[in-house]
């Protein structure tokens, strides 16, 4: 008797554990419990815009602002972008193509005329940083002063080239900056007894003429 009420104890709690169980839900009742609203609002991820309307410094040089190109050719070229400053090579590269004493443009019939008329297009351009900058990479190539501003041999006219474009870091930085010395900031009026050395403007400084 008692083997037999043993038995169905033991019965009875099978049957009952059997009853409280969960059962796991089917993959179809799962996935129809899902509000079908929810499966609408994923979008798309649309591919990065890619910038048209800036060019590297480097090609702006190399393919734009060519000697012999007039400046017609080059504005044309350039249209209305800017030119990204990327490297501490380009930084130099800039400051040396305006400088007075560059011979890039002396080209041309009118070597002068030419010469301070590209400068004076390439002084007006929008430029921005593309990078962080360590001038010190450059190591004996020193950054000559941007713009110039002095009075020929004769003090009669003036020659001037101001910066008269943008220069926009966009937050990034320029350091070890290495300005030229006496040397790069002087150039040589007139000849014989005449000869003397000009400084190109009365200020030092990464910008020394400057219009706004």
């Amino acid at each position: 008797m008692k083997k037999i009420l043993i038995t169905l104890i033991g019965l009875l709690i099978i049957l009952g554990l059997s009853f409280t169980i969960p059962m796991q839900p089917s993959a179809q009742s799962y996935e129809t419990s899902i509000p079908h609203k929810l499966a609408q609002n994923f979008e798309e991820i649309a591919d990065p815009i890619v910038a048209t309307d800036i060019i590297s410094y480097s090609y702006f040089r190399s393919q734009i602002a060519i000697p012999g190109n007039t400046i017609s050719q080059m504005t044309t070229a350039l249209a209305s972008k800017k030119i990204r400053i990327d490297t501490a090579e380009d930084l130099y590269n800039f400051s040396a193509d305006v400088n007075y004493n560059s011979t890039r443009y002396y080209v041309t019939a009118s070597p002068e005329t030419y010469k301070l008329s590209v400068i004076t297009f390439l002084m007006g351009r929008h430029y921005v940083l593309g990078n962080d900058i360590d001038y010190s990479v450059m190591l004996g190539r020193q950054f000559l002063p941007i713009g110039f501003n002095f009075k020929n041999v004769d003090d009669t006219i003036d020659i001037t080239a101001k910066f008269t474009g943008i220069f926009d870091g966009q937050g990034f930085e320029i350091s070890n900056l290495y300005v030229a010395g006496y040397d790069y900031v002087i150039t040589i009026q007139g000849s014989g007894t005449t000869e003397r050395e000009q400084a190109m403007s009365l200020y030092y400084s990464m910008f020394t003429a400057v219009s706004t």
